[in-house]
């Protein structure tokens, strides 16, 4: 009966040190674990133009053998990327079809650029882009 309980004395004792051991306090910083927002600020050049119209990323930091994994949006819209020389990323501004016009429609108001890779948020642009209307012939 002794024996019983000084092995659980020793049980909760040895789960309490590991418990203790493996808290974090909240004064040594960690890196971000997985799934945190630990999105990059990035800026585009220019930061206006028509569907169709290329924009180069400005310090997007990326893996180039992921290039074909990443997916951008402007606005709602998705947005092809291409990687030019190795070393550059450029988007072109999507074309915004409206199917009840048979036109492009792109939003009035200015739009931000999220850079997506496996369906987590890993870039986005802090200031707007501006995309002009497309003219008719």
């Amino acid at each position: 009966m002794i024996r019983g309980r000084l092995l659980s004395l020793v049980l909760i004792v040895s789960f309490s040190i590991f418990i203790f051991s493996c808290s974090k306090k909240e004064d040594s910083p960690t890196s971000p674990s997985p799934g945190t927002n630990t999105a990059d600020l990035i800026s585009v050049s220019p930061d206006s133009g028509s569907p169709g119209s290329i924009l180069t990323l400005n310090n997007f930091q990326f893996d180039s053998s992921q290039v074909g994994n990443y997916v951008a949006y402007i606005g709602d819209e998705e947005a092809p990327l291409r990687l030019v020389d190795g070393a550059i990323i450029q988007v072109a501004l999507p074309l915004f079809w409206d199917s009840t016009i048979g036109w492009s429609s792109p939003p009035t108001e200015s739009v931000s650029l999220e850079i997506m890779l496996n369906g987590e948020l890993i870039a986005y642009t802090d200031t707007t882009i501006q995309i002009d209307s497309l003219k008719h012939a």
